[in-house]
């Protein structure tokens, strides 16, 4: 995994422009951080994809990344958790209960962290888990919120 390009992509994302890659090309969507996606009443929900126009210093660094993003953004992960990737998220209430919920279901999935929080990073398929083991449950001021949904 090529650190400086995660950085990089990190950055993109804090500052509202979500990079991905469609096969053929970069795409540039909006991006909201995991506080104001709380606004959307739970974990693991995502505002409607909308195309941003990302400034001149994100197309710069994408010509000078282009080889590390490449190497993140064409990642396979399972469908079942495809629109999980490439966000920023929370590591207990959203990366865990992927993680857990992946490995029972023979996919190794885990959260890379970077700076402001976790990027999932897809390890192919394994033995299904027989353990059960149990996300975090959110702290009362949080339990208004709906868990994440896999």
């Amino acid at each position: 995994m090529n650190r400086e390009a995660l950085s990089f992509w990190t950055k993109a994302y804090q500052s509202g422009c979500r990079i991905t890659h469609d096969g053929t090309s970069f795409q540039f969507q909006n991006a909201i951080n995991y506080a104001q996606r709380m606004n959307l009443g739970g974990f693991g929900r995502f505002p409607k994809e909308e195309d941003a126009d990302p400034p001149p210093w994100v197309y710069q660094g994408v010509e000078e990344h282009r080889r590390g993003l490449l190497s993140i953004l064409r990642q396979e992960p399972p469908k079942r958790y495809i629109s999980f990737f490439y966000h920023l998220l929370v590591l207990d209430y959203e990366v865990k209960p992927i993680e857990i919920h992946a490995l029972a279901a023979g996919y190794r999935i885990r959260g890379v962290a970077v700076n402001g929080g976790q990027f999932l990073w897809s390890e192919g398929q394994c033995e299904p888990s027989k353990e059960r083991d149990v996300a975090p449950e959110p702290p009362q001021i949080l339990a208004h919120l709906e868990r994440i949904k896999l």
